[in-house]
């Protein structure tokens, strides 16, 4: 039986054009052109001996296209492939712009005014800062190969530019509160494939949230398996008779340095959101394959995209943001919860593996609304 890609089904999801590549807009082909440009037409001096010293009488003294096209050749050598690529691309989210607003100017050389509202555009895209950022170099890299003025380096570009990298320095994910783990696992059924898969989900989705895992300790990563939680590392404790407690064992995690953590999982008063009953659960329904805990049905591991992309889907069924709540809004939440449970700080630093008040920052409770 073959397994579809992390046993979710496909689901095409609508949303705004937040691309940073625009196939759509002209191509034109810039920088690459203005290096041709820059010295077409332009005669070179006829070539004499230096030093006194005769040409080789043998040798076909360049005329001056081959020798313009020999210029445009090392220039464009001058720049990587990839920067390349990317001063063209950028060259043309520009362009659409100047298309859309200012299509009566010519483009070069570009106001300060004009690349101030480029970027301010790119923001409002939802571009990353590092993207727009280099948009605005490769706009430099034009002007300056052509000798005009660098609207760059105007004053308000990089203060905007310097805005920019505070503004998306700041963490806006969201934390995740019970109600919407309650919302989340119940499209679960909706979302994957089969029983199977539904039941492992909602057991990695509690798991991670009052255990304050990262998605990387649960599943598979391009980081490797170093960090994944193993089936041996699960030990269940009992109190008459019946599991009270999960002890979920890591050999190693972010920033461990060779040392190992116990996670403590207890039981919760509501059902539906026990992590205990969940990962008991999976794991009778689970095979007896050795190793990472959270596998498919042919013993291959999850992989945190294929999570991820389970999680979004639930998110955008529960009208939340998927850019806001995220695979880390669980252990933001989890930290979240168990603040506001009153958990002793040194207890949640232990539970989270902070070794400093690192922690403070994952507090994130929703405000709560004024009724009248």
């Amino acid at each position: 039986m073959s397994i579809p890609p992390g046993g979710v089904q496909t689901v095409q999801i609508p949303g705004s054009d937040t691309s940073d590549s625009d196939e759509s807009v002209e191509d034109t082909d810039y920088p690459s052109r203005q290096h041709s440009e820059l010295i077409t037409g332009r005669q070179v001096p006829s070539v004499s001996a230096p030093h006194g010293h005769r040409l080789n009488s043998g040798a076909r003294t360049p005329d001056h296209n081959f020798l313009n096209y020999s210029v445009c050749t090392l220039l464009n050598t001058s720049l990587a492939p990839s920067t390349m690529n990317s001063y063209r691309n950028a060259w043309k989210h520009y362009m659409a712009f100047h298309q859309l607003y200012y299509p009566q100017c010519a483009p070069l050389p570009v106001p300060v005014v004009h690349l101030t509202q480029f970027i301010a555009t790119c923001q409002h895209r939802q571009l990353k800062p590092s993207t727009i950022t280099s948009y605005v170099s490769a706009i430099a890299y034009v002007h300056k190969i052509q000798n005009f003025p660098n609207p760059a380096e105007a004053f308000i570009v990089q203060k905007l530019l310097r805005g920019l990298r505070r503004d998306g320095a700041k963490d806006k994910r969201l934390a995740f509160c019970l109600t919407d783990l309650e919302n989340i696992i119940s499209y679960l059924p909706s979302v994957c494939v089969n029983g199977y898969y539904a039941v492992l989900y909602k057991a990695m989705i509690l798991v991670a949230f009052f255990g304050l895992f990262r998605i990387g300790e649960l599943a598979l990563s391009k980081l490797g398996q170093n960090n994944l939680i193993q089936k041996a590392g699960i030990q269940f404790e009992y109190a008459n008779g019946k599991v009270s407690g999960v002890q979920v064992e890591l050999q190693a995690y972010k920033h461990s340095a060779g040392r190992g953590a116990r996670i403590p999982l207890s039981r919760q008063p509501l059902k539906s959101l026990c992590p205990v009953r969940a990962l008991t659960r999976y794991l009778r329904r689970s095979c007896a394959y050795q190793g990472p805990l959270f596998h498919h049905p042919h013993g291959i591991p999850i992989t945190t995209s294929a999570f991820c992309q389970v999680l979004r889907q639930c998110v955008i069924k529960c009208n939340l943001d998927p850019k806001r709540y995220t695979s880390h809004s669980l252990r933001i939440g989890g930290t979240t919860h168990a603040h506001l449970l009153h958990m002793p700080a040194t207890q949640i630093q232990q539970l989270g593996r902070w070794r400093s008040n690192a922690y403070l920052k994952y507090i994130r409770p929703k405000p709560v609304p004024i009724t009248s």
